[in-house]
């Protein structure tokens, strides 16, 4: 029996083609293909001088040939993008969405092999096909020339002479960020002063698209969606030489506009990455962005009511569908629609119409640009440096460069923590209060609509006036409050009274960064840190919080991680800079955002969470930065650090326990504890200032002649620092000297209970 191989799969005739569901009249100006692609499959015959005839019904196209001089058997052949001329005069003249076919059909001789028919959506001239094509398409419906728009700008100019004594609209001449604000501000006014009214978009009009209201219908009309009040914004900025933003959620668009004369790289953008880089942007002062409908509001109030309102769009867990930088959309040759003949209504307000007004348009106050004077240097990698590098744990194992919430960390809510910073830095004690009920699922009131009312955050309002009252709010329910509250006072307790150093801090403002630019994961890493304690008169009054009499520190182990893995310097920072209060906390924040303005997906939040962390490694990094010198005349610092690997040599007249009674008399001996002959040469060798490391197994008498050296060392007039790891040991040695009347010589310099004032009074009384 023989076995036949099956005979290979011959493909058949078949035709593909990739095509835009929906188009328009801005399809045809923009000359954005129809078709992407088409793809012609032959079967297993070999065929020559076929026609590809491509047809429309109605006609929005003139009918398309397509001549194939051959084509292999089984190969294909494909046409990307196919060159289908859209007709202008057809698709201008839409008023409404009509269905339209198009037909392509491939002909051998007289006989058509293969033919395929597609639905394809004809919109109407002013309706935008959504995101579901090319999200650059909306620019087209940024008309700057539109007859409405020069009327605005003229009320705009006016109202700028007005404010600033300049009524010149000219983009970003003045490379002025205030200047720019100032001017989108006065055509925010202007357009306020339309009167125009709000009208509900269609649901998903993302997706599905909308008819645009051109601004020269919305004028006449005085009604507007959220896109319609959005492009209509873009426009008057356009026209005036600012650079708009179209931004868009789910379900909601609004406005943005750069204050420099700067653009994004790519006309579009969408997802969580474009949303982080709006915020940072807008963080740094370098775009402003604005909700569009509160213009339709009774009371619209000036611009920086509408970027209060826009600024929680950013923060929103709500999908970031588009951000369309419409200069950059210029760019790609996106050109604007060609405006239709309309007549526009002469006067811009009407009174049956008008709002209630509020006179000026605003100010708004800007960082001055930073610009370090001088850049730091690399030092070569010496003894030091190695030490201080180890002494900088840069693994993400370190909270100080990975901080996560857990169960012993708490957010402090605070609308501005610089202020929260003042309040420490003015040694206030501040009251801890678990989360405020206000807006919270308990309120009647619905957070959005009281902020569109007021203009103004309730709830930023309401931390604000109860910090001025000495009261800080948790992110916490009453119950978890008290919880956490009372673990993370234990805890830090303890850690004191073992170590004798503070471990609970404020952290104000975190640095969200990556360890590659594609990395989708996101670390935190604290700025500044504030030392704090927290204190408890009684369980019903709860905790109270307060700075501790020791310096803020800037978390140096980040800096140093930003040196080493990403060469990246933050100058202005030595010394940290202070306002009149504490530090500059804003300066802070300001200088960490330059030093990575140019690093994807990396952010300054502006949070302030309570912690533990642990500096134990960090104070020996910082007596090598501040006090290398001075510790270096120490001979064998000096030795370690300048002659590493030679022996270190004792002096000559060393003490021997045999050498005792001839070169001591009991008279000048103080010990107040007994000692045998190793002992008491090791107490007379200290006194003499030799160097060496007392040995010995528990139970040897170690505290003991530790006790008797420093004694010994008091009464021949020499200070003595003594230093443990752990607080048990130096209790020891204290409470042996306190037993033989040495207490008003010892003082706890590195103490819980010991602060600068009390280390002060204890000096003067000595």
């Amino acid at each position: 029996m023989s076995i036949v191989p099956a005979a290979p799969s011959v493909p058949s005739l078949s035709l593909a083609v990739s095509f835009d569901p929906a188009i328009n009249y801005a399809f045809q100006q923009n000359a954005i293909p129809v078709v992407k692609e088409l793809r012609f499959q032959n079967d297993g015959v070999a065929r020559k001088d076929l026609v590809i005839r491509v047809s429309t019904e109605p006609a929005f196209a003139a009918p398309t040939e397509i001549r194939v001089q051959s084509v292999e058997a089984n190969g294909e052949f494909r046409v990307s993008p196919l060159d289908l001329k859209l007709s202008p005069g057809f698709l201008s003249e839409l008023n409404e969405k009509v269905v339209g076919w198009l037909k392509i059909e491939v002909v051998e001789a007289s006989t058509v092999l293969c033919t395929r028919t597609e639905t394809i959506s004809l919109l109407a001239r002013n309706e935008w096909c959504g995101l579901i094509s090319l999200p650059e398409i909306l620019a087209a419906f940024v008309l700057p020339n539109d007859p409405a728009i020069m009327p605005i700008l003229s009320r705009a100019s006016d109202l700028l002479r007005e404010s600033t004594g300049r009524a010149a609209l000219n983009g970003y001449q003045d490379k002025n960020r205030k200047r720019a604000w100032a001017q989108l501000a006065a055509i925010y006014k202007a357009i306020t002063e339309l009167g125009i009214r709000y009208i509900n978009p269609p649901a998903s009009f993302e997706n599905t698209g909308q008819k645009v209201s051109l601004p020269s219908r919305i004028v006449a009309e005085r009604f507007g969606t959220c896109l319609d009040l959005t492009l209509l914004f873009a426009a008057c900025c356009e026209r005036a030489g600012l650079h708009p933003l179209v931004l868009m959620h789910e379900g909601h668009a609004y406005a943005g506009c750069w204050l420099e004369e700067r653009t994004f790289p790519d006309s579009a953008a969408e997802g969580a990455d474009a949303l982080q880089q709006c915020r940072k942007l807008e963080t740094e002062q370098m775009i402003t962005v604005f909700e569009t409908t509160i213009v339709a509001c009774e009371t619209p109030g000036q611009l920086s009511d509408a970027e209060r309102l826009a600024r929680a769009h950013l923060q929103t867990e709500k999908t970031f569908r588009l951000a369309l930088d419409i200069r950059r959309a210029r760019i790609a040759r996106i050109v604007p629609l060609p405006i239709p003949g309309m007549v526009v209504a002469a006067a811009l307000s009407d009174p049956s119409t008008a709002t209630v007004t509020i006179e000026g348009i605003g100010d708004r106050d800007f960082a001055e640009p930073i610009n370090p004077t001088t850049a730091p240097t690399a030092k070569p990698a010496t003894r030091i440096d190695q030490w201080k590098s180890r002494l900088l744990d840069l693994s993400l194992r370190n909270r100080l460069l990975n901080f996560r919430e857990t169960k012993s960390t708490i957010r402090l809510l605070s609308a501005a923590p610089e202020h929260v910073e003042d309040e420490l830095a003015a040694e206030t004690e501040l009251a801890l209060r678990p989360k405020p009920k206000l807006m919270s699922e308990d309120d009647p009131r619905h957070g959005a609509t009281l902020s569109k009312q007021q203009r103004a955050d309730a709830l930023s309002a309401h931390l604000i006036d109860e910090l001025k009252h000495g009261r800080l709010h948790t992110h916490l329910d009453e119950s978890e409050h008290a919880r956490r509250l009372t673990e993370l006072y234990r805890a830090a307790r303890n850690a004191l009274e073992e170590n004798g150093t503070n471990t609970l801090f404020a952290a104000v403002g975190f640095l969200e960064w990556r360890e590659t630019e594609h990395s989708d994961r996101i670390y935190r890493a604290p700025l500044l840190l504030v030392p704090v304690e927290l204190k408890r008169k009684s369980v019903l009054e709860g905790f109270s919080l307060r700075r501790i009499d020791e310096e803020s520190r800037l978390n140096v182990t980040l800096m140093e991680m930003l040196r080493q893995n990403f060469h990246k310097e933050v100058p202005g920072l030595d010394p940290l800079p202070e306002d009149e209060t504490g530090a500059d906390v804003a300066r802070v924040f300001q200088l960490f955002r330059d030093a990575v303005r140019d690093l994807p997906g990396w952010e300054v939040k502006t949070e302030i969470w309570l912690g533990q962390f642990s500096f134990t490694k960090f104070l020996l990094w910082k007596d090598l930065t501040d006090r290398l010198e001075e510790l270096t005349r120490n001979r064998i610092v000096n030795h370690l650090v300048n002659a590493a690997g030679t022996p270190y040599t004792n002096p000559s007249d060393d003490i021997k326990p045999p050498q005792l009674d001839d070169q001591f008399h009991p008279r000048d001996v103080f010990c107040p504890r007994s000692a045998d002959s190793s002992q008491l040469a090791a107490v007379m060798a200290a006194a003499a200032g030799h160097d060496f490391v007392l040995e010995g197994p528990p139970g040897t008498g170690k505290s003991q002649t530790i006790t008797n050296i420093i004694a010994h060392c008091l009464a021949n007039g020499k200070r003595v620092l003594f230093v443990a790891e752990k607080r048990a040991a130096l209790d020891v040695v204290h409470r042996r000297l306190r037993e033989d009347g040495l207490e008003p010589f010892c003082l706890e310099l590195h103490s819980n209970k010991t602060g600068k004032a009390d280390v002060l009074a204890h000096s003067t009384g000595a």
